[in-house]
């Protein structure tokens, strides 16, 4: 529906005048988190989006109906995640469109943002107990990697949720081995596509949390061992 309204690609792009890079970025690149939790205090509560050079950047958040709910231009934006009342807007995924200013060639970002409802912490040490969670599945054939399967190193119940991309939540587990068909309660096969999860090792402190993106492939997956 979002690219019908924009034209746009939803998976996170940095665009260089007409030329999209992948593998190499501009040298004025513009940074954006992925994920943000506005309702309290502590890191992650902004969606802050910069440019790598300290030039202004222009910044247009859209909800999942295309309405514009924030738009800025400064050295650095900072979204709180709330409408222009106040109110904190709804857990989901935004869709947002950063551009630098005063800069040739032209340097865009257009990607997505999602908005949790709760307290997100940052480690700088990677956690002993570590969440391990595949990138990539297929689940419409038989055969390696027909499941989304997320579990912790250590072997702790794991609680997770998948979410597309307009932000509803499609699946939610919690179990010491959390497997997701790709299928809704009716059996039918989700849209190839991006999903972002959420995955939380329960019942350990310091809190243990893992966001991503997991691709849905419509096509049989095969792993190649050398």
């Amino acid at each position: 529906m979002l690219a019908a309204i924009f034209g746009w690609c939803f998976s996170t792009t940095q665009v260089v005048g007409k030329d999209t890079k992948s593998a190499e970025m501009p040298a004025d690149s513009i940074i954006a988190p992925n994920v943000f939790s506005p309702n309290r205090e502590g890191t992650n509560a902004l969606f802050t989006v910069k440019s790598r050079e300290g030039n202004t950047v222009s910044l247009k958040v859209f909800d999942r109906f295309g309405t514009l709910v924030f738009s800025e231009e400064a050295i650095e934006c900072s979204w709180n995640g709330r409408s222009l009342n106040g109110q904190i807007m709804s857990e989901g995924i935004y869709v947002f469109r950063a551009e630098v200013l005063n800069v040739s060639p032209k340097i865009t970002k257009i990607g997505e943002v999602l908005l949790l409802d709760e307290k997100l912490t940052v480690k700088e040490m990677t956690p002993a107990d570590i969440i391990i969670a595949p990138n990539v599945f297929s689940p419409n054939r038989e055969g390696a990697n027909a499941l989304f399967t997320v579990k912790s190193r250590e072997g702790n119940t794991v609680s997770l949720k998948v979410f597309n991309r307009f932000g509803t939540l499609v699946f939610s587990e919690e179990a010491i081995e959390c497997r997701w068909d790709g299928r809704l309660l009716n059996g039918q096969i989700m849209s190839e596509g991006i999903y972002v999860f959420r995955a939380e090792v329960l019942n350990v402190s310091p809190k243990i949390t893992k966001i991503g993106e997991v691709l849905l492939l419509d096509e049989k997956l095969t792993d190649k061992r050398e």
